[in-house]
């Protein structure tokens, strides 16, 4: 079983690189309610035409609440580390799944972010990567962990708000949520003129 699991962690890179090569070169004319003519294959040197007829073409598919595994891992003994090989075989995995685009809804920063730049970059085999990074929340408020911003004072924290914001997260996440982490009955909340400044920043 173990020497059937490297084998399969192994190919993934390999099925997913084919696979981004072949939406490179993947032409269609239009879609409607069916494709109505493929694009002249005779402009694209080397292009391979593939027969569709009884099979379905459709876009990539798009996973909007992920946190790619790698970034925050537990320790014993208390800690986290990053697992930068974990992170890109799962990235690998979700093209292996046909999924194209992915939303990391909150990860350390310095992690998700690289991951974003090495994605966009071309440097690594990967979905697109959209990112909050860190999210923002209210000291003892839901989301309250290392990785958070907490905001207990808009003026005191605008520093650290600000550069995070440098970083130019693709979508923030702000969390509202007085029911709690984990079954706690009633946690605090961003009061609403502060969430307002996190906002308007």
């Amino acid at each position: 079983e173990q020497g059937r699991d490297t084998a399969r962690a192994h190919a993934w890179p390999v099925v997913a690189r084919r696979y981004v090569e072949a939406l490179e070169r993947a032409h269609t004319r239009r879609v409607r309610r069916r494709i109505s003519a493929p694009a002249p294959v005779a402009a694209v040197r080397g292009a391979e035409v593939v027969d569709g007829r009884g099979r379905y073409l459709v876009p990539g598919l798009i996973d909007t609440h992920v946190h790619i595994q790698g970034g925050r891992l537990p320790k014993e003994g208390g800690g986290t580390y990053v697992d930068r090989t974990l992170a890109l075989r799962t990235l690998q995995g979700y093209l292996y799944c046909g999924v194209t685009s992915v939303y990391d809804s909150g990860n350390f920063e310095d992690f998700i972010f690289e991951l974003r730049a090495a994605e966009r970059a071309g440097a690594i085999v990967a979905p697109r990567i959209f990112a909050t990074g860190a999210n923002i929340t209210v000291p003892g408020g839901y989301g309250d962990n290392a990785f958070s911003i907490k905001v207990a004072n808009l003026e005191a924290d605008r520093p650290a708000l600000l550069a995070h914001f440098e970083r130019k997260p693709d979508l923030q996440k702000i969390l509202y949520d007085s029911l709690g982490s984990f079954g706690t009955p009633m946690a605090p909340v961003l009061p609403d003129a502060t969430l307002r400044g996190v906002i308007e920043l």
